[in-house]
């Protein structure tokens, strides 16, 4: 049996976009009384891996067309930071609906949204629903019922500064230690190249990486097979940021 999700949608320039969205004015006669300022959630995926680094892929939900459809293109289009938290309940032996599991988002951006109006001889019992895709900063997640919680942050690169992210969203991982050794040796003066490494000290060996000169130029390279980057100019000999790439 599944579980009914509810979620409360706020952002950073429109405030409560989930305001009013199960209303009967909204969403017809499947309104819920007590939950007028909720979207109701239809389905709730969401997915983290592993490489090196942890990568946080979207949270992706559908939910019915409904009075936030608009607010959230809005979203979308002016890429507008999002607070999301998702709100899961189940039947208790008592027979009530029990608010036991939470997801919360921080730093959301809307990264894709589909539109879906079923055939109307086809499908006729299907309602226009949308796909929502967030990418976010943090996300924690918490068993109310059992008393266990966990949360987890991206680093996604641009994302306090509310503007598209550097490299569509998740390719660009920045390294918690990314330069560790500078080389001896320069073939000239104001150049450098480091040795990259990730947090469990273990060389990044043939992997494609985009530096920030001091000039501002963006340069991409490739560390060798010892884990060294490409030597790269300096103006004032202070370390250089580099952001590993994902293959």
């Amino acid at each position: 049996m599944s579980y009914l999700i509810y979620l409360s949608l706020k952002g950073k320039k429109q405030g409560l976009i989930s305001a009013g969205c199960s209303t009967p004015e909204s969403i017809g006669n499947r309104y819920q009384a007590g939950r007028e300022d909720q979207i109701q959630v239809l389905s709730l995926s969401h997915t983290m891996s592993r490489d090196q680094n942890v990568n946080h892929h979207p949270v992706s939900f559908v939910k019915p067309l409904d009075k936030s459809s608009p607010l959230l293109a809005m979203a979308i289009d002016s890429n507008e930071l999002l607070e999301a938290k998702f709100m899961c309940y189940r039947t208790n032996p008592m027979g009530q609906l029990e608010f036991f599991y939470e997801i919360k988002l921080t730093g959301a951006t809307i990264v894709d949204i589909s539109y879906h109006y079923p055939h109307s001889i086809d499908d006729n019992g299907a309602i226009p629903h949308e796909v929502v895709m967030l990418d976010y900063k943090s996300i924690s997640c918490s068993h109310l019922a059992a008393g266990t919680s966990g949360y987890s942050i991206s680093q996604l690169v641009g994302r306090e500064e509310e503007r598209p992210l550097l490299s569509g969203f998740s390719n660009v991982k920045p390294l918690k230690k990314p330069l560790v050794e500078e080389t001896p040796v320069k073939p000239a003066k104001h150049h450098a190249r480091y040795r990259c490494v990730d947090d469990d000290g273990n060389l990044l060996t043939e992997r494609k990486y985009r530096v920030c000169l001091p000039d501002g130029q963006i340069k991409e390279g490739k560390t060798d097979k010892q884990g060294y980057t490409q030597w790269h100019l300096t103006d004032d000999k202070k370390k250089l940021e580099f952001h590993i790439l994902k293959d």
